[in-house]
């Protein structure tokens, strides 16, 4: 009898400190089903993140030129490829820029942001231009800028399907450097894999940089099987508050 009694005093206190501390279903919901992820799941991020490999990013607060401007980094890092016509780079205020066909930039801005414009000339806030349209071809900035030393590996830890179309991912970020390897000429292609089919001396060569998080949605392409909505890898995950907003 005592120990039925205290059953429903441990309840009470329980929904108490529920209403308390603010949480719902949603929220504890969310909280305990993330999981690792399937083999899959891990390829597909991969591909997914990789052109995104050295930067946050977030969908809704960029701007048109911020999307172009994160597609010329991506060209320039080689990390999507989209080649420009010729390497004749033709100079506007005090800034180089490269010749892409009209076409290969809107099927990017389209496969990676879901958009496309109708602008000819875009500028960032501070009023440089980042990119401008001739009746043949769209230029994209090309400032010099050193490229990076490491090259990265964003392997899933835990995995959430947060609505039909979008999910919640938290991620280890690996580097690996020529630079600094014993195996300077090691093929990078396991960079792109799972970490679980690297081999052993692939594992000791790539070491644990950053953990981050992301909310990615389903773009429906086969290469990129998701869009990233939101990106950080300055921290390790977000609260069961902050993912409710994106379901």
């Amino acid at each position: 009898m005592l120990s039925k009694q205290w059953n429903k005093v441990s309840i009470s206190f329980a929904l108490v400190l529920c209403i308390t501390l603010g949480l719902n279903a949603d929220v504890s919901y969310a909280a305990s089903q993330l999981r690792k992820p399937t083999i899959s799941q891990q390829t597909q991020f991969i591909k997914s993140i990789y052109p995104y490999s050295y930067r946050d990013w977030n969908l809704k607060k960029s701007s048109q030129a911020d999307r172009y401007m994160l597609l010329a980094d991506m060209q320039f890092e080689s990390l999507i490829p989209l080649k420009p016509i010729h390497l004749n780079y033709a100079s506007k205020e005090n800034f180089a820029y490269l010749p892409y066909s009209i076409k290969s930039v809107d099927d990017w801005t389209q496969r990676l942001f879901n958009f496309k414009t109708k602008m000819n000339h875009l500028r960032s806030k501070d009023g440089l231009l980042i990119s401008y349209k001739s009746p043949k071809y769209r230029y994209l900035i090309s400032p010099e800028r050193g490229g990076g030393v490491y090259k990265m590996s964003h392997q899933v830890s835990q995995y959430k399907k947060i609505s039909t179309k979008r999910v919640y991912v938290q991620f280890q970020s690996y580097s690996y450097s020529a630079i600094f390897s014993k195996h300077p000429n090691m093929n990078t292609d396991f960079l792109k894999k799972p970490r679980s089919t690297w081999t052993t001396i692939q594992k000791s060569e790539a070491q644990l940089d950053k953990k981050g998080y992301a909310i990615l949605e389903s773009s429906g392409d086969k290469d990129y099987p998701w869009r990233v909505i939101l990106l950080s890898f300055d921290q390790p995950s977000l609260s069961d508050k902050e993912i409710s907003k994106y379901k």
